[in-house]
C-alpha cells in the first residue's frame, strides 16, 4: 500500500468520526498531526527512495517523454501500481516490455520471475503484455514480438507514440545470433 492511500484511510477514518468533508478532515488531520507526512503533490518531482537514480532515466531505448510519463508508477526499479487509465498502463507495459532482448525464447517461469522483480502481480503483467501484442506466447514460451502489432484507430490513441521507436531501439540493440 502508498503512502497515499494509508493517509487517505486516515482522512476517511476522521471524516466518518467528524462527518466532515474531505478537505476538511485533511486540514483537520495536518493540523493535529504534524508527524504525519504530507503526500507529495507533483508525484513526477518526487524523489526516488535512497536517492536511487531511476532506472527510466539510465536506459536510453526509453524515450525521455515517455519515461516522464510513467515515472510516478514507479518507486526505483519496482512498480508501485498498475495504471488504471489504460494510456498509462500501455505506457507502463513499453517500458516493461524494455526488459526483454530480442530472439531468445523464455519460459513462463522466467517471464514471471523477471516481472515479479517489478510489481506483485506478475501474472496479471505477463497476461497484459502478451494480449496487447507485445510478447509472442506459444507452448508455454514467450518471445518479444518483432515490430509492435497493427493497430486499429481504437489502439492507437492508447499507445503511446513512441512504442515503434521503442521496439526499433530493442532490435537494433542485440546483434543477431
Amino acid at each position: 500500500m502508498t503512502r497515499d492511500a494509508d493517509f487517505k484511510k486516515l482522512v476517511r477514518a476522521r471524516m466518518a468520526a467528524s462527518d466532515a468533508t474531505y478537505l476538511q478532515a485533511r486540514t483537520e488531520l495536518m493540523q493535529t498531526q504534524p508527524a504525519i507526512e504530507q503526500p507529495p503533490t507533483d508525484r513526477a518531482a518526487s524523489p526516488i527512495p535512497n536517492g536511487a537514480p531511476s532506472p527510466l532515466a539510465q536506459d536510453p531505448i526509453i524515450p525521455t517523454a515517455l519515461g516522464n510519463s510513467v515515472r510516478q508508477f514507479f518507486d526505483d526499479s519496482r512498480l508501485r501500481t498498475i495504471p488504471t487509465k489504460r494510456t498509462k498502463r500501455m505506457a507502463v507495459l513499453l517500458v516493461l516490455v524494455t526488459r526483454f532482448e530480442p530472439r531468445r525464447t523464455y519460459p513462463k517461469a522466467e517471464v514471471s520471475r523477471m516481472l515479479a522483480e517489478v510489481h506483485e502481480d506478475p501474472a496479471y503483467l505477463r497476461r497484459e503484455l502478451v494480449n496487447v501484442g507485445c510478447l509472442r506466447r506459444e507452448a508455454g514460451e514467450s518471445t518479444l514480438a518483432p515490430a509492435p502489432p497493427a493497430r486499429d484507430a481504437r489502439w492507437t490513441q492508447e499507445f503511446p507514440r513512441e512504442e515503434a521507436d521503442v521496439f526499433a531501439a530493442l532490435w537494433q540493440r542485440t546483434p543477431q545470433r
